[in-house]
């Protein structure tokens, strides 16, 4: 069976390169996998030039309130993410993939069947 990650878990990627190189936390009120309304965060590193983001931030299956079907999940939060990293003018755009409810909740499901 698959192990389900904490939020944690889901979020270390960008908390990782953080401990070791110096960066700015921006919080943005983007669209959750189940639509709702989340706070998730990007980090910009590189004197402004490179983003961090996590697919988990915006879409994890974490903030799928114990629903867990990818038909009806969304990531559409994660392009809004990408999109406030472009606002703010970098020029490289690291992302984080894991975690994502799209991967794991399918996951999930083809397990059940």
């Amino acid at each position: 069976m698959h192990k389900l990650f904490s939020k944690r878990d889901l979020l270390c990627f960008v908390d990782t390169i953080l401990n070791t190189v110096p960066g700015k936390i921006y919080s943005y009120q983007v669209m959750g996998p189940r639509k709702q309304t989340v706070t998730a965060k990007l980090a910009v590193i590189d004197a402004g030039k490179t983003a961090l983001l996590e697919t988990a931030a915006a879409s994890g299956l974490h903030l799928c309130n114990g629903i867990k079907d990818p038909l009806t999940a969304t990531s559409y939060g994660t392009g809004e993410l990408l999109k406030h990293a472009l606002d703010l003018g970098v020029e490289h755009i690291i992302l984080g993939l894991g975690g994502s409810v799209l991967h794991r909740s399918h996951q999930l499901r083809l397990h059940q069947e």
